[in-house]
């Protein structure tokens, strides 16, 4: 049974080497990457930009607003109604307000 505790204390002990081997380089690899990636990011190829027009187009990306032929009536409608009813308002002002008061 000794035989066995050795042969897995040597394995325990190597896989302990090997991670830590792994994680040193690891550690060491993480920030050259970085620096990497922002380096790449600083800089900027003048010669492969795209035009101006494509820019300054997709920004002004502005909201539309379309009336089709039954909202135009809708509101057609809606604006006549709103006007009789001021013009009968205007009209009969007292007549309406003596009705609701009493």
């Amino acid at each position: 049974m000794k035989h066995n505790t050795n042969e897995t204390d040597d394995q325990a002990d190597e896989l302990r080497r090997i991670f830590e081997e792994l994680e040193s380089s690891v550690e060491t690899a993480e920030p050259a990457e970085e620096e990497e990636k922002q380096h790449k990011e600083d800089e900027i190829d003048l010669l492969n930009l795209p035009p101006r027009k494509e820019i300054h187009g997709q920004n002004s990306k502005r909201t539309k607003f379309r009336m089709n032929g039954s909202l135009m009536r809708l509101t057609t409608v809606v604006i006549f109604l709103l006007l009789i009813l001021a013009g009968v308002y205007y009209v009969w002002q007292d007549e309406i307000i003596t009705f609701f008061i009493s």
